[in-house]
């Protein structure tokens, strides 16, 4: 598109060597924005790979939900309009608690409303209330 528009802005100007009109300036755009991406394909079809270091995707062994179990931030936690859909729209009994770093400890495990993490440790009442009777 910006190889079009040089073509564009370059006909008829004091320091350009052409000068189309009418169709053949279309014509000349067209040209120039189909060379352009037909380069650029070839480049990113021939020339990249061999530049990277291309590996074939190897698939992994976990299911999504393994994985978001032992990994507290996920994409269902951290997106706050899921968290308040789960809650209002979809009612679920467990609704999905929005994530903050240093607040995993209120996160439930409920499969539908796509949270799977849950801490583990045991939370002291009395480590966030030492003073708390009873």
């Amino acid at each position: 598109l910006t190889l079009a528009a040089f073509v564009l802005k370059a006909n008829c100007t004091v320091s350009s060597s052409f000068c189309v009109q009418d169709t053949s300036l279309g014509l000349s755009m067209l040209l120039a924005f189909t060379l352009h991406v037909a380069v650029h394909w070839f480049i990113l079809q021939t020339i990249v790979p061999k530049l990277g270091n291309v590996k074939e995707h190897e698939p992994t062994k976990f299911t999504y939900d393994q994985v978001a179990g032992s990994i507290a931030p996920s994409w269902f936690n951290l997106n706050p309009a899921h968290c308040l859909r789960s809650k209002y729209f979809y009612k679920h009994p467990a609704p999905c608690t929005y994530f903050m770093q240093g607040k995993e400890h209120l996160l439930r495990k409920n499969e539908k409303s796509m949270s799977f993490y849950e801490d583990q440790r045991k939370v002291v009442k009395e480590m966030y209330f030492p003073f708390a009777l009873g």
